[in-house]
């Protein structure tokens, strides 16, 4: 099944099944699902997306992903970030991302103490 989004006036299909713990079509999940949580994270382990650690922890230790490997994905758009790309809003369509994520990186990303 395929859900419709829009955002900045732009329709973008994307299936909410892409993302693992998803409760709505832009990736929010029961832990986190205000108008901002709509980042999802890539596991290095699975290479599975997921809309957060916990959402991933019943099954496995999340993989953290290198700094330079597409690890961060829009929920709005689908877009793919690495690391490095990933900020406070989508490069692509502009969906606002919520700034606590940025908070905790060693949870997703390979980056030292």
């Amino acid at each position: 099944m395929t859900a419709l989004t829009s955002m900045m006036g732009m329709e973008v299909s994307l299936d909410p099944m892409e993302i693992v713990g998803a409760i709505d079509a832009d990736g929010r999940c029961a832990h986190w699902h205000s108008a901002l949580d709509v980042v999802a994270n890539k596991c290095a382990t699975c290479g599975k997306w997921f809309a957060c650690a916990w959402c991933h922890a019943a099954d496995h230790a999340f993989g953290q992903m290198p700094l330079d490997e597409p690890a961060v994905m829009c929920g709005v758009c689908g877009h793919q970030m690495t690391f490095h790309e990933y900020g406070t809003e989508c490069l692509s369509c502009g969906a606002p991302f919520n700034p606590g994520c940025k908070l905790h990186p060693e949870l997703y990303f390979q980056v030292s103490d």
